[in-house]
């Protein structure tokens, strides 16, 4: 309880509150909710974040965060705490609902009209005649407004023409769940963004843009965003439910074996909303619940599958480099990486994952860089093998659906490449990418071969 502070330690809290927003939420919420809040590593890494947002050390900033995270929370005492340093800053405020991003910013205006705000940021008062929740003033003429998305913002801008902190533009959720499968819809979110939204800034190189938001499909804002679709860059802060190493985000929330549980139920929900490694769902020729995760894969002959691309750089496809091996029936991934490489460095890649694996072959379909891969590598890596497939990607995916569907396909638990791995897989053939998949089926229809009697 903030009443259980002596006067002198209560002055150095507020003192440490007007100057650090990890502070000030902390004691906000214990003097508004009489409870400590139930704190995790990544409400520091918002805060911290935010700040930057606050201190002109980032423009744009994009957080990827399961639901139920602490992020709106967060995204409230940004605003307050920035307004007691900034009284007359602006801000637009936005979530896919109205009525969800007024809620949000009446129980922002609640706390500045707290006692214990007053306390720790006497100058900052609303104004009298700021009675609407969707639209209020600051005395000092600073400004919040509510609004959906896709909703009218006729009127009112977000940031200052100054070098200083003066407001900024938050975009907090921007897409219903139930919706997010409509193209029609996330495209509607994407042009309001574009059209509208970001027309507001009242100085366009300074007015920084939050996004905070749970990842829901491939093509959501943050996809977009992230493919480069404003034509700008964005601080990119990631935060999945289970970490690679299968530790829990928030232990309290969710335990690592929550976690898993709810991956194994439901892997498209887990990987978007807890993960932030949405699919686009629907791709239904490979059944992902039915991959295993093993702990340790067995050690045995391993095989290196490769598929090249035909241009490099962030943009063009990937070049996805596997380490296979096979017992029995079961197909064991290893090793997987993928990144739109250049020819040099699909070169280093390969001979990175030779020298790690000792492979008896090194599969390399013959297109795109392939073929000029292959001419470079024969004489100096023994078991190169220039793959010529006749079939379609969709066929061959096909050919092998069943022995992934079947269960005998295996990758490690916690490998940092999983959840994309699986995403990838499970969009196919309406993904983005396909590269992992070729490289995947280049190996099992090589491997199945063998298995008969010979490669053919």
């Amino acid at each position: 309880m903030i009443q259980d502070l002596s006067a002198e330690e209560l002055a150095v809290s507020r003192a440490i509150a007007r100057v650090d927003l990890y502070h000030f939420a902390r004691h906000m919420f214990l003097a508004l909710r009489s409870s400590k809040w139930q704190r995790a590593r990544h409400h520091k890494l918002i805060c911290d974040a935010l700040t930057d947002v606050f201190n002109g050390r980032t423009k744009n900033l994009l957080i990827n965060i399961p639901p139920r995270y602490s992020k709106t929370e967060l995204v409230k005492m940004f605003t307050a705490w920035s307004i007691g340093n900034a009284p007359d800053s602006e801000y637009i405020y936005t979530s896919y609902s109205a009525d969800l991003a007024v809620k949000n910013s009446y129980e922002c205006r609640e706390i500045i009209q707290s006692d214990e705000y007053r306390a720790i940021f006497p100058d900052v008062r609303i104004k009298d005649d700021s009675s609407a929740k969707d639209h209020w003033r600051t005395s000092r003429n600073g400004c919040v407004f509510a609004t959906g998305a896709r909703g009218t913002i006729t009127g009112y801008g977000a940031g200052k023409m100054r070098d200083g902190f003066g407001g900024c533009i938050v975009v907090d959720d921007p897409h219903k769940a139930d919706e997010i499968h409509s193209p029609t819809s996330r495209e509607r979110v994407i042009t309001w963004f574009q059209e509208t939204l970001e027309s507001r800034r009242n100085d366009p190189r300074r007015t920084p843009i939050i996004v905070i938001m749970q990842r829901l499909h491939e093509q959501d804002l943050a996809g977009w965003l992230l493919s480069g679709g404003n034509g700008q860059d964005w601080t990119h802060i990631k935060l999945p439910a289970l970490s690679d190493g299968g530790s829990a985000l928030w232990p309290e929330k969710h335990s690592s074996q929550e976690l898993v549980r709810m991956r194994e139920v439901s892997p498209y929900t887990f990987l978007g909303q807890y993960q932030q490694e949405p699919y686009s769902k629907g791709g239904g020729i490979f059944k992902v619940a039915s991959i295993e995760r093993v702990e340790q894969p067995p050690s045995g002959r391993v095989v290196v599958s490769v598929d090249c691309n035909f241009k490099e750089g962030s943009g063009h496809d990937n070049v996805s480099i596997d380490a296979w091996c096979n017992i029995g029936s079961s197909f064991y991934l290893l090793d997987h990486i993928a990144k739109p490489f250049s020819f040099s460095d699909t070169k280093a890649a390969i001979r990175q994952f030779c020298t790690q694996y000792r492979p008896s072959a090194v599969l390399i379909e013959d297109k795109a860089n392939g073929s000029a891969i292959i001419q470079e590598l024969r004489n100096v890596i023994p078991g190169v093998i220039a793959i010529n497939p006749k079939e379609s990607k969709l066929a061959r995916a096909e050919a092998v659906a069943d022995k992934i569907n079947a269960g005998n396909v295996k990758i490690p638990r916690f490998a940092a490449w999983a959840d994309e791995w699986i995403a990838e897989l499970a969009s196919f053939p309406n993904g983005k990418h396909d590269d992992r998949v070729d490289s995947m089926t280049q190996y099992i229809i090589y491997q199945t071969r063998q298995m008969a009697g010979g490669f053919r």
